[in-house]
């Protein structure tokens, strides 16, 4: 690789060196770095010498321009790598050094106590999300995403600018970083891949613009609020899993989503998704992929699907690639998985849904014109005609092996308290 100019009055940090010097360690604190040629890396190894305890305890750090070893050769850090800072959940601050030039996307996954990041003036690469999780610390971490409050880039830097404590690309304005309390500005056009991703907003309401036209893949994955989320109506494109995981915990307890007119496609857009009273889909709706609305929140009920031809339910390799693999797509095109419990269509539509693959799985279709009130008020159960009248179901229509001991079921459609 070539060599980088080192920059007047850079700083230098000694390390301890590998054998074959492919592998560096910060010799007071444990930081890791990885060794290409003259440049040098920051990244998370984990050799298992200790270095789980290391960076989980680390509450700051300063990465210098340069490290060298004991026989004084050095190495540029131009590199934050995937794991860099990963499960570091008492770091507050670090301070990028001058000669950085690439961030990876889970850099600071998990770094739920840094408060803000300064991107210096030579970065010309970074992939979103910057703080998400590259592993499985989900279930450790509940309801402790990222919090940090201030993003801002070096204002020498000619890739990308901050605004609203966003980071956006200079050449197209496209937002690709947004933290807890980003307000975006009137211009965006484009929320990239990731852009919120592992973002915990709490009560502070994120306000989308209504100059924005495509929001990119997994852009809100595992994005938290209490104050409800609402598209822009001048919405395009929305990407694959765009609130995978997702969290809205409206003051009511209640959201609804409404899918803007004009959307052709839904792609895993709720993937174990937020738990919600309705998804309302709009006519436009030409096709989506079994996963769209796979194990969405509990909370989930209604279904409002305007397309009067039943959506095409299309595979989404993409999905399974990212980590999605363990449930086969067979599985929940066949007809004993429920997607959820009302399907409201236009009334014209309801013969053609009930025999549609995918939307005939849903027990009860009902008319739009109708309404959702006319739904709540009927005491029919999600007993599909092919199954016995035996058959236990809870109130989201999925299949249960006994009756509860406690709660509402459903049983020769009729809904039945257990108190």
């Amino acid at each position: 690789m070539a060599l980088l100019p080192i920059m007047a009055g850079a700083t230098r940090l000694l390390v301890r060196t590998n054998s074959n010097l492919t592998g560096a360690r910060d010799m007071e604190t444990g930081v890791e770095f990885l060794l290409e040629g003259n440049e040098a890396t920051v990244d998370h190894l984990l050799d298992g010498d200790g270095g789980d305890d290391i960076y989980h305890n680390l509450e700051s750090y300063v990465i210098t321009d340069t490290i060298y070893n004991a026989d004084g050769r050095e190495w540029i850090v131009t590199r934050l790598g995937s794991s860099a800072f990963h499960h570091c959940p008492k770091l507050k601050s670090v301070s990028l050094p001058q000669t950085l030039r690439q961030i990876d996307a889970c850099a600071f996954g998990f770094c739920i106590s840094l408060e803000e990041l300064h991107i210096p003036a030579r970065v010309n690469k970074i992939t979103a999300p910057i703080f998400a999780s590259n592993s499985g610390y989900r279930n450790y971490y509940e309801g402790k995403t990222q919090k940090i409050k201030k993003l801002t880039v070096d204002q020498d830097n000619e890739v990308y600018y901050s605004e609203g404590n966003c980071i956006l690309e200079t050449s197209s304005r496209k937002l690709i970083q947004g933290c807890s309390s980003s307000v975006i500005p009137d211009y965006v056009t484009t929320i990239g891949q990731g852009a919120f991703g592992y973002t915990w907003m709490g009560d502070e309401h994120l306000y989308i613009p209504e100059s924005v036209v495509c929001i990119e893949d997994w852009a809100f994955k595992d994005f938290h609020t209490t104050t409800g989320f609402e598209f822009p109506s001048n919405i395009q494109q929305l990407g694959i899993g765009i609130f995978a995981y997702a969290q809205f915990l409206a003051v009511s307890g209640i959201q609804d989503f409404v899918v803007p007119e004009g959307i052709t496609s839904l792609l895993g857009t709720f993937l174990f998704g937020p738990d919600t009273h309705s998804i309302t889909l709009p006519s436009t709706l030409s096709e989506i992929d079994a996963f769209s609305f796979f194990e969405n929140g509990d909370g989930w009920r209604y279904l409002i699907c305007h397309a009067k031809t039943p959506p095409k339910v299309v595979p989404n390799d993409e999905i399974f690639s990212d980590g999605f693999n363990r449930y086969e797509e067979k599985d929940i095109l066949k007809d004993d998985y429920y997607p959820g419990l009302f399907l409201l269509v236009p009334r014209e539509s309801i013969e053609q849904y009930k025999a549609a693959p995918y939307w005939r799985q849903f027990p009860l279709i009902l008319a739009i014109e109708d309404g959702v009130e006319a739904a709540e008020t009927l005491n029919v159960s999600a007993v599909r005609k092919e199954t016995t009248d035996d058959s236990i179901y809870d109130l989201q229509g999925r299949r249960l092996k006994q009756a509860p001991a406690k709660g509402v079921y459903i049983k020769n459609g009729k809904k039945v308290m257990v108190k």
